[in-house]
């Protein structure tokens, strides 16, 4: 039976929200069984179509334009909370766009929640579909701009007749121009936005299509780079060379990342974290990037605090900020930054108790109410032409909400700006011992690791067949799942754990996990990706015993992944009637030390 996510008594899908506001917030929202049949459909399509209504099919009435896949629930689930782009089956085209969701927070449910709007480019296409602006859920991205330019242009057109009529007077005409000027200036501004954001959203499909390959490369470089650097002596000149080119590395896998996450082609990776430690190192490393008239300083703390946060994500909002604080202190003075305990939070008035707080605080010029209200607005700024995108603290807004945290910020006239950041706070996690580090080769007179490697692009394999064999694995190499298959069926007995990429051709790396593991034996597998785009893996899509690696890593990475992954599996190694052969991955495991 399917769970309605709107009952017969009008209750509201999610608990927090009536059934009226669920309308206003989402109208175009319908919701399909496990057979596609649609059990619940939004007051905003009675406008748009008949097509849509209780009872009817999800394939009579729509075609599936993005992904592309055959429309079976299955399918639809596997890709759930991925962009999805729906046609209308009639003459008048008409495009929705939008995601999948589980109507509540069972993973296996019998019923998925679309939730969407329609893929409006102008006032033109709303017409065009018996819609107005009024049609549109509050929170649609472009109704703003839409309304816009759609008051811009009608306003330009009363003005054009305006001035046709007062010919006969020069000054009025004149006057009547310069509005007219000054109106166009303003549409044109507008248009800029718009196809600004545009090109934002078009460079992040371009990024996340080149991502794999691009990550794949650095993995190569860098990986190769690690090799001649442990080949060098130690100091010598070769040695520093060596490591610019992994810094370099480094940090084009960084901004790859940033771009990414801020077009939303990635998910953020979210880890406990030393929040003390990350935040000393990023103010030690932003000193040199500030004017000589700008002292920043740290209040130092008694504890280190702890948050879930994704490390990039955290440089990001800590440089744009206090390069922001900078740029509001032409003459210069002073940025404070500190870190709050839950109780200071509680005695300063915010009964925050799971949050740690981030302040930077600026001797700067201040910021007027209206101004205040519209700083984290995209494009908003109030330097000069060409020496602001206005996208800074609308990317500070927009990544500490990911992250599940909360901002303020406050403002008074030349006594400067206090932003606070609050970030879900953690316990922090024990830390391994360094000898995880030290001791990663295997003991002597231990039989060695085998590990089947399944990789398509030929120097990232062979940089990962120097790591496993520098670190005393044996490795059976393939550049395709199907020829890794194969030589699965005769050497099953003496393969230990798989390492394998994600996307290759014909198969992919989790669909050939999933066959390896329909058979008798258990193989923990290390999945490696450097492909970000239309990716949403977790614990629950990956297969059991099995990680997740993202390209590029170190050496030093790979074989702790590999070892943690071992670990993990050796309690269903023992289990009663598992087969203890001599080359099983639990002699092996134990062994090693794992």
């Amino acid at each position: 039976m399917c769970r309605k996510v709107i009952s017969e008594e009008r209750d509201s899908p999610l608990p927090i929200l009536s059934h009226n506001n669920f309308q206003k917030l989402f109208p175009f929202a319908f919701q399909i069984d496990s057979e596609l049949q649609v059990h619940y459909v939004g007051d905003g399509w009675k406008k748009v179509t008949s097509l849509l209504s209780v009872g009817s099919a999800l394939g009579d009435v729509f075609k599936l334009k993005r992904p592309v896949l055959p429309m079976v629930f299955e399918e639809l689930v596997a890709q759930r909370e991925n962009l999805f782009i729906l046609e209308l089956n009639q003459p008048v085209p008409f495009l929705v766009r939008g995601s999948f969701f589980f109507p509540d927070s069972a993973r296996n449910s019998d019923s998925l929640l679309f939730i969407g709007e329609p893929w409006i480019s102008s006032v033109n296409d709303l017409e065009t579909s018996g819609m107005s602006l009024n049609d549109l859920p509050l929170h649609h991205p472009m109704a703003d701009l839409l309304l816009l330019l759609e008051t811009e242009r009608t306003n330009l057109k009363e003005m054009r007749d305006l001035s046709g009529k007062l010919h006969t007077s020069n000054e009025e005409l004149k006057s009547r121009e310069e509005i007219l000027k000054e109106k166009i200036k303003e549409q044109l501004a507008l248009e800029a936005q718009l196809r600004q954001s545009q090109k934002m959203e078009a460079l992040g499909r371009l990024a996340g299509g080149i991502a794999h390959d691009f990550n794949n490369l650095l993995f190569a470089i860098n990986g190769y780079a690690g090799l001649a650097l442990n080949a060098v002596e130690g100091g010598s000149s070769a040695a520093r060379s060596i490591q610019c080119i992994q810094q370099g590395a480094d940090r084009a896998a960084a901004l790859i990342e940033q771009l990414l996450t801020f077009s939303r082609q990635t998910n953020l990776n979210s880890v406990s974290m030393n929040l003390s430690k990350e935040i000393r190192e990023l103010t030690f490393l932003l000193r040199p990037l500030l004017r000589n008239n700008i002292r920043l300083s740290l209040a130092a703390s008694k504890h280190d605090f702890f948050c879930w946060m994704d490390k990039n994500a955290l440089q990001q909002i800590i440089m744009n900020v206090v390069i922001n604080a900078m740029d509001a202190m032409p003459e210069g003075g002073e940025i404070r930054v500190w870190i709050k305990s839950p109780e200071q939070i509680v005695a300063s008035g915010l009964a925050l108790d799971s949050f740690v707080e981030i302040g930077i605080q600026d001797s700067g010029m201040g910021m007027e109410d209206d101004v205040l209200s519209k700083v984290f607005e995209p494009f908003f700024t109030t330097k000069e032409v060409g020496k602001g995108t206005g996208l800074g603290l609308s990317m500070v807004h927009s990544l500490v909400g990911q992250c599940g945290g909360m901002i303020e910020v406050e403002s008074k006239i030349n006594e400067g700006t206090t932003l606070r950041v609050f970030l879900p706070r953690v316990q922090p996690k024990e830390e391994h011992s360094s000898s995880l580090i030290d001791n990663l080769l295997t003991e002597d007179g231990a039989a060695p690791i085998r590990v089947l490697l399944v990789e398509d692009d030929p120097l990232v394999r062979g940089i990962l067949v120097q790591m496993l064999s520098n670190a005393s694995f044996e490795v059976i190499a393939h550049s395709c799942p199907i020829a890794a298959l194969r030589a699965l069926s005769v050497h099953k007995k003496k393969v230990d754990i798989v390492v394998t990429d994600i996307v290759m051709p014909k198969m992919n790396g989790i669909e050939m996990a999933r066959q390896i593991s329909n058979g008798s034996s258990i193989l923990p597998t290390l999945f490696i990706t450097g492909d970000t785009k239309g990716l949403s893996l977790n614990k629950g899509t990956l297969p059991r015993y099995s990680r997740l690696l993202r390209k590029p890593f170190s050496a030093i990475t790979l074989i702790q992944e590999l070892r943690l992954l071992l670990k993990e599996s050796v309690p269903e190694q023992r289990k009663p009637g598992k087969e203890q052969n001599s080359g099983s991955p639990i002699e092996k495991s134990s062994l090693m030390g794992v």
